[in-house]
C-alpha cells in the first residue's frame, strides 16, 4: 500500500489493525515531507513516523538522503528486512515512512551485478525462519491427551494452509478419540462426523450445557467466533486446557491455558499424533457429541425451512449454491455469527474468508472484491447494510479494476445485532439514534450508481437471483430485506429448540 503525506496515511489504520490482528503481510511505504518542513505549517504534514505504534512488526523512517547513491546499499539492505518482517513467523504489517525533498523525479537503482533487472533480485541479508517443529513432545502434553476420556478439540478462524493443518488434526483427534468444534472459517472442510467433527455445536450450546464437561480441552488456532462457545470455555477453566498457536501468538484472553505450544500446527499436530498410541477408540461420549449434532442441524434446517425469512435463511442457501472451489467472504456482526449456527459445513462447501482479526465493518466492500482479484472461481460476498455502507465507494475501485464479485446485502435498516443487547429492551430513546443507526437508505439504488447492477430480492426469489447473478460473469449487489424482529425472535427461539435434542442435557 502506497499514500502521499498528510491524513492518507491515517486513512489505512483500519487495515493496519485487521493485518496484524490476522496475520497478513502488508507493507505501508508512506511518502513524507523532510525534516525541515515539520512544526512549521507546512501544507500536507502531519507526524508519521511511528503512527501504527504496535500493530506493525516493524517501522523505520527512510531519511532524504538514502536516496543519493551513497545511501543504496542501505535501502537495499531495508528493503530485505522489511519483507523478511513481514513474512517472519509472526508475519503482518510493515511501514517504511519515506521523507522526499523537491524535485520528486524518481531514480532507479541500478541492478546488482548478478541480476537483470527483469525480475525478483536475491536478497542481500538472508533470512530463515523455523518451519518444523523438532525434539521430543513434553512428556505431561502426552499423559494429558493419552489419559484423556472427554478430550475436545476447537478450532477457531485461521489463515494457515488448512489442507496440511486438516490432515493433522484428523489423525490427532482419531488418536485420542475426542470431539472436533471446528467452525467454518477453519477451512477444514474435508472433516465428517466419522472424523468426530460436530456439527451444529453452537446451536447446541445456546440450548444448555452438556450432561459431561470435557475432561481435556484442546485449542487450535485463533478464538472461536461464538458467544455460546466462549462461555462454553469459561464454564471449563478448571479442567487442563492446551493451546495450539501459530507464530508466538498466545490467544488466551481468559487465562485458563495449562499448556501452550508455540509453532507451524501442521508440524506440531503430525509430531503429538506420531508420540500417541494408535488407534484409540472414540468414546461415548464423542460420539454423543456427533450424534446430537447431527440431530441439532436436522432441527435446525425444518426450522428455517418453516418459519419467515431470517439472515440464516440465505447464507444457507449461498453456501448450498456455491461449489467448492468458490470462495465466500462473510462480513462481521451478525453474518459470521450465523454461518457456523444455521450452515452445515462439508467436503464440497466453498472456502470461507472473514476479516476477524479487528472484527471491524471497515472496507469490507473493497476486501470482497480484492478476494475476487486473486481467485480463479466465483466470489461471493455476504455483509450487513452498514457494513456496506461503511465502504460503498468500494464499488467504484472494483469497477476500474475490472474485479468481479457477487455482493449479497442482508438489509434491516441498521445494527439489528443490537437488538439482542439488554439495553434494547429498556427502551433507551437513544437506542435506534447511537446504536441501531437506522439509515433508510436504498442500497440498490447506491448500487446502481457505482454503475453496478443490483436488485432487491425477497427470501424466496434469491437462489434463483443468486445464480443468475454467478452465471452472468459480472458484479452483481442482490438486496435481501431481513426484518429485525423476525431475526431476533428466531435466535431466541433456537435455545428452547435445541434444548429438546435426544439425551443432550
Amino acid at each position: 500500500m502506497v499514500c502521499t503525506s498528510g491524513p492518507a496515511l491515517a486513512n489505512y489504520f483500519p487495515a493496519i489493525n485487521e493485518a496484524s490482528l490476522s496475520r497478513v503481510p502488508l507493507i505501508v511505504l508512506s511518502a513524507d515531507r523532510p525534516p525541515e518542513l515539520h512544526d512549521c505549517g507546512a501544507n500536507q504534514t502531519i507526524h508519521q513516523q511511528e503512527i501504527f505504534g504496535s500493530y506493525v512488526r516493524f517501522a523505520s523512517n527512510v531519511a532524504a538522503s538514502m536516496a543519493e547513491p551513497s545511501g543504496e546499499r542501505a535501502l537495499r539492505r531495508l528493503a530485505d528486512r522489511v519483507v523478511a518482517e513481514a513474512c517472519s513467523v509472526r508475519s503482518g504489517p510493515v511501514h517504511l515512512n519515506c521523507e522526499f525533498r523537491e524535485p520528486f523525479g524518481p531514480r532507479i537503482l541500478p541492478s546488482p551485478p548478478d541480476q537483470d533487472g527483469k525480475g525478483a533480485r536475491e536478497p542481500n541479508t538472508r533470512t530463515h525462519q523455523v518451519r518444523g517443529f523438532s525434539g521430543d513432545v513434553p512428556a505431561d502434553v502426552i499423559d494429558l491427551l493419552a489419559g484423556a476420556r472427554r478430550p475436545l478439540i476447537v478450532m477457531g478462524p485461521t489463515v494457515l494452509d488448512a489442507g496440511e493443518t486438516e490432515a493433522g488434526l484428523r489423525n490427532l483427534a482419531g488418536r485420542v478419540g475426542a470431539a472436533i468444534f471446528a467452525e467454518a472459517t477453519a477451512n477444514v472442510r474435508g472433516l465428517q462426523p466419522e472424523d468426530g467433527r460436530v456439527d451444529a455445536y453452537d446451536a447446541l450450546l445456546r440450548g444448555g450445557q452438556p450432561k459431561e464437561l470435557p475432561d481435556l480441552l484442546v485449542r487450535i488456532g485463533d478464538l472461536p467466533t461464538s458467544k455460546a462457545v466462549g462461555q462454553f470455555l469459561m464454564s471449563c477453566a478448571e479442567i487442563p486446557q492446551m493451546i495450539l498457536a501459530e507464530n508466538g501468538e498466545w490467544p488466551d484472553p481468559a487465562a485458563t491455558a495449562t499448556h501452550l505450544i508455540s509453532g507451524p500446527l501442521a508440524p506440531i499436530l503430525a509430531r503429538i499424533a506420531e508420540s500417541l498410541p494408535e488407534n484409540a477408540d472414540r468414546s461415548a461420549w464423542a460420539a454423543g457429541w456427533v450424534a446430537a449434532g447431527l440431530e441439532a442441524r436436522g432441527r435446525l434446517d425444518r426450522y428455517l425451512d418453516t418459519t419467515e425469512p431470517v439472515e440464516g435463511t440465505i447464507l444457507r442457501s449461498v453456501v448450498q449454491a456455491l461449489p467448492r472451489e468458490a470462495a465466500l467472504f462473510v462480513g462481521n456482526s451478525i453474518s459470521v455469527r450465523d454461518l457456523d449456527l444455521f450452515c452445515a459445513s462439508g467436503s464440497d462447501s466453498p472456502e470461507v474468508l472473514v476479516s476477524r482479526g479487528a472484527s471491524g465493518i471497515d472496507g469490507l466492500v473493497s476486501t470482497i472484491f480484492g478476494v475476487s482479484a486473486g481467485h480463479s472461481g466465483a466470489t461471493v460476498g455476504v455483509l450487513g447494510d452498514v457494513s456496506f455502507l461503511h465502504d460503498a465507494g468500494g464499488l467504484l475501485a472494483a469497477t476500474r479494476a475490472d474485479a468481479r464479485a457477487v455482493l449479497v446485502v442482508l438489509d434491516n435498516d441498521g445494527g439489528g445485532i443490537f437488538d439482542h443487547l439488554p439495553l434494547a429492551g429498556e427502551g433507551h430513546p437513544a437506542f435506534e439514534d447511537l446504536f441501531v443507526t437506522s439509515h433508510g437508505r436504498s442500497i440498490a439504488e447506491i448500487s446502481r450508481s457505482y454503475g453496478v447492477a443490483s436488485a432487491e430480492v425477497r427470501a424466496e426469489q434469491f437462489p434463483d437471483a443468486l445464480q443468475a447473478a454467478l452465471s452472468s460473469g459480472e458484479s452483481h449487489v442482490l438486496v435481501v430485506r431481513i426484518e429485525r424482529r423476525e431475526s431476533l425472535a428466531a435466535h431466541r427461539e433456537i435455545g428452547t429448540l435445541l434444548s429438546q435434542v435426544s439425551g443432550w442435557n
